[in-house]
């Protein structure tokens, strides 16, 4: 039977990797008119999470730099 815990952090890594896909879409192949800030607004609206939004950022700028 799975804990309590382990649901829960099951969930947030699936949604962190739903918003990573999300993300990924922007830039498939590593190029993109969209810029990281344009990307940032289109997950508030989407996922409607400042949380993702916060995240999104965290992660595009690690895989795209700043």
């Amino acid at each position: 039977m799975e804990k309590q815990g382990e649901f829960e952090m099951s969930k947030m890594k699936s949604y962190m990797m739903d918003v990573e896909d999300f993300c990924d879409a922007y830039f498939y192949g590593g190029d993109s008119e969209f810029t990281i800030d344009e990307v940032i607004d289109e997950v508030d609206k989407y996922f409607k999470s400042t949380m993702a939004s916060e995240y999104a950022e965290k992660y595009l700028e690690s895989i795209l730099g700043k």
